[in-house]
Formats: structure tokens, C-alpha cells, sequence
């Protein structure tokens, strides 16, 4: 059995991805470390064997991320979105780059057919079968949020 996090917060604050899901301008979201430690005790604890659990509390658009950040870090949210189009383009110049200069582009045209394609999941089997309960998405990239701006303001007080 797997349990499956998508997108982790971490006590640190730093982002640990194994993948990032997503359709359109909907992201599989955050879950707190705790989260992933308790989905993980519980699949060995209650899991049956051969079977994969999605850990992962729910779809949020980018733009709710994103003003949910803004708001907890003081700073205005971004006034408009990158276009499909825009993306998919810059996808492939992504790609021709890597060819070109022979070294990994984290943008390139894979990344954004993922991006477009990929089928959104449902944590319901983690909650039946193990008792898994998930943290707030929100409440995870506040903490995350507020911890970028202490730790950027640490460093330009202490360089």
C-alpha cells in the first residue's frame, strides 16, 4: 500500500513536491507534514496491502493560493493570471532551451501538458478506510506565507 501526498508543507516552511496535480487553474493543494506522517502510520497501521491512498485535503484555484498568501504576508495579490496560451508557449520555449543549452528547464512543454491534463483525485478512500483526516489547505500556505516573510526579513536584518 502508498499513501500518496501531493504538495507538502513542512514545519520549516519550504514546499517538499513529489507532483503537483492540477487541471486548468486548479492545484491539489497542501497538506501539513503532520498530515503525511499521520496518512502514513495509519496506511501501515490500516492499509491493505497492494493499495494507494491519496493524502491530500482538496483542489484549490491558483488564484485562491495566491490571495490566500498575500493576505497572511502583507502584500498585495497578483492583479491577473498567465493566460493558457501564454503558458503553453513558454512551455515549449522551455524545452527548446533545454535542448539547446543541455541542462534541465523546470518549465517546459511536459510540465504544462501535466499541468492541462491531469485528472483531479479524491482523498474519500484515505478517510473510509484508514481515518484519515486532513489539515486546512489554507491554513498550511498562511504558515507558509508568514514563514517566507520572517525568514526574508531575518536575512536582510542579518545578512
Amino acid at each position: 500500500m502508498s499513501a500518496a501526498p501531493v504538495l507538502v508543507m513542512g514545519a520549516s516552511g519550504f514546499l517538499v513536491t513529489r507532483q503537483l496535480v492540477a487541471r486548468g487553474d486548479r492545484v491539489r493543494v497542501l497538506l501539513r507534514e503532520t498530515d503525511v506522517e499521520d496518512a502514513l502510520l495509519l496506511a501501515a497501521e490500516h492499509g491493505r496491502p497492494g493499495e494507494r491512498y491519496i493524502v491530500s485535503e482538496r483542489f484549490l484555484a491558483q488564484r485562491e493560493i495566491y490571495l490566500i498568501a498575500a493576505l497572511a504576508g502583507g502584500v498585495p495579490p497578483p492583479r491577473f493570471g498567465i493566460p493558457q496560451f501564454a503558458l503553453v508557449a513558454a512551455g515549449r520555449a522551455g524545452s527548446l532551451a533545454a535542448r539547446l543549452l543541455r541542462r534541465d528547464i523546470v518549465l517546459n512543454a511536459t510540465a504544462v501538458r501535466l499541468l492541462r491534463r491531469t485528472a483531479p483525485l479524491d482523498h474519500g478512500k484515505a478517510e473510509r478506510e484508514l481515518g484519515w483526516r486532513p489539515g486546512s489547505a489554507a491554513a498550511a500556505i498562511e504558515r507558509a506565507a508568514r514563514f517566507a516573510v520572517e525568514r526574508r526579513r531575518r536575512r536582510v536584518l542579518h545578512p
